[in-house]
């Protein structure tokens, strides 16, 4: 997990979870023509939880704060709420309206976490009826973002796309400035949909953006930057680099990743999990654009790092990092740091390592014999 920020907006005050997993390691594919080492942007899936989209609420500003008197409203009797929950197994004695709403919304959000979607689904068209018939606008906007992050999970982007764009206009019109976190927040999943559709002018024009405001908060706040800010801002310009490094804009992405650099480092210091992420990526652009001393330089401070840590990155990274020694034609380092990483990677059964490990292997086979 890279970042982990609470956030307390107006309407509730939930955890946001900002999380990069092994996918975004980027690893090396042999080029066809040159028999050279390059290296190629595996299927990302950066992911989290928006402030909005959370099934948590404190005592101090509930997540279903309601327009209007908690005693008034048109909502179903508590009998026949309940009669509704009890499909689930919600039921209890004499609930409150409220209580029946905020049960079903966090029934939903564990189903999510149990892997059991179809059940969250069902859960939230519940609360979503819940929330609309008791008049709970924040609500609403809140079961909105929750049913968009489910249908992203089950592959759904068309329905995950219409919903995040109704709950972007719905904080809108509630007054939320353009530039906000939340905004962004939504601007950087919808640029995900963009891109996962292939619509890629979308996609940047919502990093752009992204990048942008955040970029001004960040400058602006100086110091006092709050680390849910700075976590934003990461967020945007990895992206945003990953973009650019699918579109071979090689110097843009390197842009994007030094600075993303620089904000992972304020965030967790120098040699925390999330920063050796990102220094991997800044690495590989580097490679990419042949600057392979550079890049081993990088990598050789990655994997030292991520020896001290307990982090399953370190195999992948010590793969790469035979790689570009292998593109320097440092032979022995290469088959050393490969050798040491598949050994790694069989002692945790990472299967995907240990073919990335082999492949390596077999470059210095190739190197060898003198084979190209």
């Amino acid at each position: 997990h890279f970042y982990k920020r609470q956030l307390c907006s107006s309407q509730m005050n939930s955890t946001r979870i900002f999380t990069f997993i092994k996918s975004s390691v980027q690893t090396a594919v042999h080029s066809q023509k040159s028999g050279s080492l390059r290296f190629r942007l595996k299927s990302s899936k950066s992911t989290f939880n928006f402030a909005y989209c959370t099934g948590q609420s404190s005592r101090q500003g509930s997540a279903f704060h309601r327009d209007g008197d908690a005693g008034q409203g048109a909502g179903p009797s508590g009998v026949l709420l309940c009669g509704v929950l009890g499909w689930f197994g919600l039921t209890k004695d004499d609930p409150t309206q409220e209580e029946n709403l905020e049960t079903t919304v966090k029934m939903a959000v564990l189903a999510v976490q149990e892997g059991n979607l179809v059940k969250a689904d069902k859960l939230l068209h519940v609360a979503l009826k819940l929330a609309n018939d008791m008049q709970y606008q924040a609500a609403v906007t809140h079961i909105y973002c929750l049913m968009a992050n489910l249908a992203m999970e089950r592959g759904l982007v068309g329905q995950a796309e219409r919903l995040f764009t109704t709950v972007l206009k719905r904080i809108l019109a509630e007054g939320e400035a353009q530039d906000s976190n939340a905004v962004v927040e939504i601007s950087l999943k919808l640029s995900q949909i963009f891109l996962s559709n292939g619509d890629l002018a979308k996609a940047e024009q919502g990093l752009t953006f992204s990048t942008e405001a955040m970029g001004k908060k960040v400058a602006a706040a100086g110091t006092d930057v709050d680390e849910d800010t700075l976590a934003l801002y990461g967020m945007a310009l990895d992206q945003q680099a990953q973009l650019f490094m699918a579109g071979n804009r090689l110097r843009e992405a390197e842009k994007s990743f030094r600075e993303a650099v620089l904000v992972a480092t304020k965030l967790h210091g120098e040699k925390g999990e999330q920063v050796l992420v990102v220094t991997n990526s800044l690495a590989t652009v580097l490679s990419m654009q042949g600057q392979d001393a550079a890049a081993a330089q990088l990598l050789e401070g990655v994997v030292a790092a991520a020896q001290q840590l307990d982090t399953p990155h370190l195999t992948a990274y010590m793969v790469n990092l035979g790689l570009v020694r292998l593109k320097q034609g440092m032979v022995d380092m290469a088959r050393s740091s490969c050798q040491d990483a598949r050994k790694k990677a069989e002692e945790v059964g990472d299967k995907e390592v240990i073919a990335e490990a082999d492949q390596c292997l077999k470059e210095v086979q190739l190197a060898l014999s003198g084979t190209t």
